[in-house]
């Protein structure tokens, strides 16, 4: 399938929002944590009232979290976030190629997230951006904004995006950036066995072992359709020359033609 459209989640996948975050977190706390101390807590799964906790916070957890949806998108604030280092290339080239790029997000603050793509250089790129303001789903305000969305695919870092390309019946792409803990044990050694892939304590996926004395594969969801099923799909298209499925192989081939042609200034062929 040949894509026209792609939807970028901002927080997590666009631009790191960790300075920001761990400034406000100081600013209302008061704690002496150090920004690595912070972010170990975090990728250890903690959420904001755990945190509290952790620190011995005195003071009152609601009156905290209302505090903090009121200040994490201030100006002064958004002037921490910094660019993913990939970022503006793959940009760059997927707008070259005539792809409509749009964000979605759950900013509260249209015309501040706006400005924030605007001093980082990035507002040109995208198409649209669209804003939950934390009151509906993704893909009930991509739905809402009158996007055509059908050959879409939504890159995201969060169980959140997957469920909004899950919604919209899109594929998607899950990043991993610094702030996440993954964790998944090998599983054993055996064709069909597997482990569930977890990140901040949610099940994501699974590696999933397709023939015995290889390294596993990793599986994740796809549109209506369960875990059991998308590994059970994936060792049935499995062969023996490959420990990996069948059409995933012959994507890979195409990527390596594409990527040849680009290299040689040639049309890239339509996979």
């Amino acid at each position: 399938m040949s894509y026209d459209t792609v939807f970028f989640d901002l927080d997590g996948t666009l631009v790191d929002p960790c300075p920001r975050l761990y400034r406000l977190f100081a600013e209302l706390t008061g704690c002496e944590l150090t920004y690595d101390e912070y972010w170990q807590l975090k990728g250890k799964g903690l959420r904001q009232r755990a945190m509290l906790e952790h620190i011995g916070y005195q003071g009152d957890a609601d009156r905290f979290s209302k505090k903090w949806l009121d200040q994490v998108e201030r100006e002064d604030l958004l002037k921490e976030d910094i660019i993913f280092p990939d970022v503006l290339s793959v940009l760059e080239k997927l707008y070259a190629q005539g792809l409509k790029i749009y964000v979605v997000t759950n900013r509260q603050s249209f015309e501040g997230m706006r400005r924030e793509l605007n001093w980082l250089g990035l507002g040109d790129y995208f198409t649209q951006l669209v804003t939950t303001r934390q009151q509906m789903p993704k893909a009930e305000a991509v739905k809402q904004a009158g996007i055509n969305y059908q050959r879409g695919i939504f890159v995201g870092d969060s169980k959140e995006d997957m469920e909004a390309a899950r919604n919209l019946s899109v594929n998607s792409v899950l990043i991993q950036r610094k702030d996440k803990k993954t964790d998944y044990t090998e599983p054993e050694n055996q064709a069909g066995s597997w482990t569930d892939i977890v990140i901040d304590g949610e099940v994501y996926g699974r590696a999933l072992r397709t023939h015995k004395n290889v390294k596993p594969v990793f599986i994740s969801v796809g549109n209506f359709i369960s875990l059991d099923t998308a590994c059970d799909i994936a060792m049935k298209l499995t062969d023996k020359e490959s420990h990996i499925p069948i059409p995933t192989r012959l994507a890979d081939l195409e990527t390596h033609c594409a990527r040849e042609a680009l290299r040689n200034d040639e049309p890239a062929p339509n996979v």
